[in-house]
């Protein structure tokens, strides 16, 4: 992503959007889809894809007194082998193990600098974790079910099925009719939640705030791709939104995830020690956001939520929480002390 040519693809996208997706006429999954494919090409002819090259596994740039070693091995020759005396064959051994004693030294120290020097935390613990642990699939799967009948889940495709159906009895569905009838606000001093409009600079101030580190959804929009095309794609986004908001649909893309299945604690063989993290549209998630922002705003300006409330909200971190039952804590200690 990094050496992708933004400029010509920013170039590519300078289209009429109105007439390519011709919101008058296509439904919203049309359009989705015809904003997917642009957006793809144009990933596929200006960033270069990342070819993984087998290399050495101890290759570094070495210093100019590694470098000295490894010519003087090279003047050595392979005749010296089969000519040389058994003095001279013992000499060369030692001379190569040093060598590599020395070639070690300077990667191992490359990678200690690296942790030094490093500024962003989470590539700490990236490498960190890369060098502590090893990575493997999900073993085999064991449960009894409602009638006490055993199971084993052996192959992807039954150990999908059989997270699948954990994850699902364990979800929480919220039916629309629970809401119908919701409580009367008995302070009359609140106001009545604005209808939700969506801008085009709405969504040009939230493009620009994208993490460009994140994953791409199911859609693979990589969000790298839509950070550095906002001034292209903030129109289109603003049609899909509002042909979206108008008929109450969400793009079929949109509903689909990509769910990995993440171990916890405890025994693997358990599929209850596993939890479900999905990657989703970034586009669909912009949108939620935009949403969220409205709906809090509303909560704030009516002081709807409660004092107690940490988490979640600006500026009350579940930190500052802890620092207040610290403080209280401390007065408390302080009163009965007196």
């Amino acid at each position: 992503m990094d050496k992708g040519d933004y400029v010509k693809f920013g170039a590519f996208l300078d289209i009429n959007w109105d007439e390519v997706l011709d919101v008058s006429n296509n439904t919203i999954d049309e359009m989705c889809e015809r904003f997917k494919q642009i957006i793809l090409e144009g990933m596929n002819n200006f960033i270069p894809r990342v070819v993984l090259l087998n290399k050495k596994k101890y290759y570094q740039p070495f210093t100019s007194e590694l470098k000295q070693l490894i010519h003087k091995n090279t003047d050595f020759g392979i005749d010296g082998f089969h000519q040389g005396t058994g003095e001279f064959i013992m000499s060369i051994k030692k001379f190569v193990i040093k060598l590599r004693v020395k070639q070690l030294g300077y990667h191992n120290r490359n990678n200690i600098e690296f942790l030094c020097n490093v500024k962003n935390p989470k590539r700490f613990w990236q490498y960190i974790n890369r060098k502590a642990t090893s990575k493997s699939g999900v073993g085999d799967l064991k449960w009894s079910d409602s009638n006490g009948n055993e199971h084993l889940a052996e192959s992807d495709h039954d150990k999908s099925e059989a997270l699948q159906e954990f994850f699902s009895s364990v979800y929480t569905v919220e039916f629309d009719e629970e809401f119908v009838n919701l409580p009367q606000m008995t302070n009359s001093t609140h106001k009545n939640m604005s209808d939700f409009i969506v801008t085009q600079e709405d969504i040009y101030d939230k493009l620009c705030k994208l993490k460009t580190d994140k994953s791409p959804g199911i859609d693979m929009l990589h969000p790298r791709v839509l950070f550095e095309t906002h001034d292209m794609i903030d129109y289109l986004l603003y049609l899909i939104y509002s042909k979206s908001l108008e008929l109450g649909i969400l793009p079929s893309d949109w509903k689909l995830g990509e769910v990995t299945a993440i171990y916890k604690k405890g025994p693997k063989s358990d599929r209850g020690n596993y939890r479900p993290v999905s990657l989703t549209s970034v586009c669909c998630k912009l949108l939620e956001s935009l949403i969220r922002d409205h709906i809090m705003n509303y909560l704030l300006e009516n002081s709807l939520l409660s004092t107690k409330q940490y988490g979640f909200v600006k500026g009350r971190s579940t930190m500052l929480q802890l620092l207040h039952m610290v403080d209280k804590w401390t007065m408390s200690r302080t009163v009965w002390s007196d």
